[in-house]
């Protein structure tokens, strides 16, 4: 496969102009597009409902199994961080704020920024983030968001799913203080280099409020389960994640 990056030459008439205040609109019919931009609260809490039942059952399944014998935990909570890595699809909604409607904001805000705690990393500088990645597509050294080589190899793929595997078998661990440094150099003000040159002052305080809060709320969560030994609670609330995001990009 040719995945080839465009240069930042092709692509200027086609981005925001800071002077006029303007881009190249495509050619879209106003009523289709206001139909598109439709929301359904009713819709949302199903899909928000349906698959936090989900995680809360696999979950509890995990505890009950382990309880019984620890290989019986194994296929449940395979299960549960499965449920856990495919909350991409609802978090990436929520980076675009089409989840609920206007007037449940504070709801979609607080399920998101619930999702970047079990994952341990930062709704802000996600959203901020994926902001860059639909201005700028694919642009070489612009977007941080593609993580595709310039040219797609046999070799990368197989790199990459051994990668997976390895996350997979050694139970999140190295992914886990991985994703804790990475809360801590955020909270310091250091960023991905693409997010940092594009990333405003405003967003950046907020970033490390929020990397901030989000390591304190993970590093005294797994205290109080070391002190009470709920092994149990460590895997489903500091190790899956890092095992379900493995296991959704495999």
């Amino acid at each position: 496969m040719d995945l080839q990056f465009v240069s930042r030459g092709e692509l200027k008439d086609k981005e925001w102009n800071e002077e006029s205040k303007q881009w190249e609109r495509p050619r879209l019919d106003r009523e289709i597009l206001q139909r598109l931009n439709e929301r359904s609260t009713l819709e949302a809490f199903v899909r928000v409902v349906v698959h936090l039942a989900l995680i809360v059952a696999t979950g509890w399944l995990t505890v009950v199994a382990g309880q019984q014998q620890i290989l019986l935990a194994v296929v449940p909570f395979l299960a549960y961080c499965w449920l856990i890595g495919f909350l991409n699809g609802i978090e990436h909604e929520m980076r675009h704020r089409i989840v609920f409607t206007h007037h449940l904001e504070w709801l979609s805000e607080a399920v998101y920024f619930l999702i970047h705690v079990l994952w341990k990393a930062g709704s802000r500088n996600q959203r901020v983030s994926h902001v860059i990645h639909h201005r700028y597509t694919m642009v070489r050294g612009v977007d941080p968001e593609p993580a595709f080589p310039e040219n797609l190899s046999a070799r990368w793929v197989r790199q990459e799913l051994l990668g997976k595997l390895f996350t997979v078998v050694t139970l999140g661990i190295p992914d886990f203080f991985k994703t804790m440094w990475a809360l801590i150099q955020r909270m310091r003000g250091h960023l991905h280099p693409m997010i940092q040159v594009q990333c405003s002052e405003k967003d950046l305080r907020f970033i490390q409020r929020e990397s901030f809060a989000i390591l304190l709320i993970n590093v005294v969560a797994l205290a109080a389960f070391i002190v009470f030994a709920r092994w149990d609670l460590i895997f489903l609330t500091m190790l899956a994640s890092q095992i379900g995001h493995a296991i959704a990009a495999f």
